[in-house]
């Protein structure tokens, strides 16, 4: 999640701005893999109050990796990281406010998925 941190803060300073603009938002996130990008995004539209107008579509080729993002199941093993990339790229809270532990994994917050 948050794999590269100055992207993200980029979305947040300088097209956020711009897409608050408008009514409703679609992004599409092709060649999702197991979904942490699109958690990422998720979360940071949630953080600047726009997860809720918001429609994200993810698609990957791969039906493993698109089933684990469907799923919301990431690795527990790289959640530090995760937490770390998550602050660098502007993180209003504890990374931990979005997951759940389940067994060795984590589980994205159910809320975040509606979307």
């Amino acid at each position: 999640m948050f794999r590269d941190p100055t992207y993200f803060l980029a979305i947040r300073e300088n097209v956020i701005p711009f897409l608050k603009t408008y009514p409703s938002i679609k992004i599409w996130v092709a060649g999702c893999s197991t979904g942490e990008e699109v958690y990422s995004l998720a979360i940071l539209l949630r953080e600047e109050g726009m997860l809720e107008r918001t429609a994200i579509y993810a698609t990957d080729i791969n039906p493993k990796s698109l089933k684990r993002a469907e799923q919301g199941l990431l690795s527990s093993k790289v959640i530090a990281k995760f937490e770390k990339n998550y602050q660098k790229a502007g993180g209003m809270q504890p990374l931990s406010n979005y997951y759940s532990v389940v067994g060795n994994d984590v589980m994205s917050n159910r809320k975040l998925e509606r979307r």
